[in-house]
């Protein structure tokens, strides 16, 4: 029986070596490898024509990836390890986001104070004390 060819072609010659692989080499290869193999199990199962009607139904419950999981003692342990890496990525990118905006804020407060130099230098000269020309700027770059 010779298969037609297809845009999906090599994700179905990918999932079925995944599938033949043993159990040890699966797990050797690691989480990547079982989340691959969900997604070739989700295109090959969404995209065969009458097969599926859902992609969500591929994905969770309904296809023989579940099992297959279960038997290789991936159960609990992709659930916990995917939450896990969500949460890394999100605290990651929450740094990220918090060092870039303070980066932006200084170098803008910055750049406002080497402008209004002549403007800082001209309320000492009329007697405001540091102080007083701190809480000024500390005020407008609060606003």
């Amino acid at each position: 029986m010779v298969e037609e060819e297809g845009p999906f072609t090599p994700f179905k010659y990918i999932y079925a070596n995944i599938l033949r692989r043993s159990h040890m080499s699966v797990a050797m290869i690691g989480l990547l490898t079982v989340s691959s193999l969900l997604l070739l199990q989700a295109l090959s199962f969404s995209f065969e024509a009458g097969s599926a009607t859902r992609p969500e139904s591929t994905l969770w419950g309904e296809t023989p990836v579940k099992p297959l999981l279960e038997e290789m003692g991936f159960g609990e342990e992709i659930s916990s390890g995917a939450r896990r890496a969500t949460l890394g990525v999100f605290y990651i990118s929450s740094a990220v986001s918090l060092i870039s905006g303070y980066i932006l804020l200084r170098s803008a407060f910055t750049i406002s104070m080497k402008e209004r130099r002549r403007e800082v230098e001209l309320l000492k000269a009329l007697g405001f004390s540091r102080g007083e020309v701190a809480k000024l700027l500390v005020g407008e770059g609060v606003v």
